[in-house]
């Protein structure tokens, strides 16, 4: 009796493939257990930013501006403003904002007073 070409070549893949979704099971396991990296509550960022910090280290910790500023260093704001109720005005563009010196040092430093915890 003649055996097709198929019947001969699946054993040969079976295991690799059995192998494969294994790793590949195995992977989506970890990555789904593994912890998400978390940012600190805007309030305790605040706190973080010094006067005098340079701008490269204030975007280091809160990331990009969220909102542009003119002229550039004055009333930068970084992160997303809070949720307010429909009948509220957008107090900023953002929730922390900071002034810089024209040598990119923070001068002074403001928290949306919207935000709630």
């Amino acid at each position: 009796m003649n055996a097709s070409p198929a019947r001969l070549i699946r054993p040969l893949f079976q295991p690799l493939i059995r192998t494969w979704l294994t790793a590949w099971c195995a992977a989506l396991c970890l990555s789904a257990c593994a912890p998400l990296p978390t940012r600190a509550a805007p309030r305790e960022l605040f706190a973080a930013i010094r006067l005098g910090m340079s701008r490269a280290e204030v975007e280091k910790l809160l990331g990009a501006p969220t909102a542009p500023s003119t002229p550039p260093d004055q009333g930068v704001w970084y992160l997303p403003p809070p949720i307010i109720e429909p009948y509220e005005t957008p107090f900023a563009p953002g929730t922390i904002g900071l002034t810089y010196s024209p040598g990119r040092k923070v001068t002074s430093k403001v928290l949306n007073p919207q935000l709630r915890d």
